[in-house]
């Protein structure tokens, strides 16, 4: 810790999140303000990997940019994430396939995957 106190970013950034945090009229919240340098998220985190697709990417990108995380990843609210059991998962998604089906299919009633589920 105090390696990280020594970058005066992160130190700057350790004290806005303190001072935030004691701002709050939530006991917990409060509380956390001792350890402003940590995520004071109380959510069960995944125990398997997780896929982390971001909230933005570009419609013009020929390929859709996700990332394999570890168990216990905790995710910002700028990425969603999905817990996997089988890697392979990552291969489906990131692929091309994937992202022209979703993209030219976009109303859940004319998706492939959506008329599959019915039949």
């Amino acid at each position: 810790m105090s390696d990280a106190l020594a970058i005066t970013a992160l130190r700057d950034r350790f004290h806005r999140v303190r001072d935030f945090r004691l701002g709050s009229s939530k006991k917990a919240t409060v509380a956390g303000a001792a350890w402003s340098h940590r995520f004071d998220e109380r959510k069960p985190l995944a125990t398997s990997p997780v896929i982390c697709v971001p909230v933005t990417s570009s419609e013009n990108r020929p390929y859709l940019p996700i990332g394999l995380l570890p168990a216990g990843t905790a995710l910002s609210n700028s990425s969603f994430g999905m817990p996997v059991k089988q890697v392979w998962t990552v291969a489906l998604i990131a692929s091309r396939l994937n992202l022209v089906l979703n993209v030219n299919g976009s109303d859940a009633e004319d998706s492939w995957i959506w008329r599959k589920a019915e039949a």
